[in-house]
């Protein structure tokens, strides 16, 4: 489909370990719950800004996929993958 900058924020390439047990829906909140989360944390407690970039914020949401996938979700397939931040800082924040 044509990229609508507001609405997509993430793309995620993953094989079939990680598809066999999640839907493209659920792997799209997942990670939109996660980097957000990771967001969170970064930012600290107010004082000094610790924000992390995208790219390292990116790689942490990836680990934390494949843990859903393999510890909570049961997948016995590869789990590969690779989430790339399409979307802006003011696109995160409106998501």
């Amino acid at each position: 489909h044509p990229r609508d900058g507001g609405r997509d924020l993430y793309l995620v390439l993953a094989c079939d370990g990680v598809w066999d047990v999640m839907t493209n829906e659920e792997v799209g909140r997942f990670v939109h719950e996660e980097v957000e989360a990771l967001r969170r944390t970064s930012r600290g407690d107010g004082g000094e800004e610790e924000e992390e970039e995208d790219g390292v914020l990116m790689a942490k949401a990836a680990d934390r996929l494949l843990d859903e996938c393999v510890k909570n979700r049961g997948s016995e397939d590869n789990v590969t993958a690779l989430i790339v931040f399409l979307g802006s800082e003011a696109a995160v924040g409106a998501a």
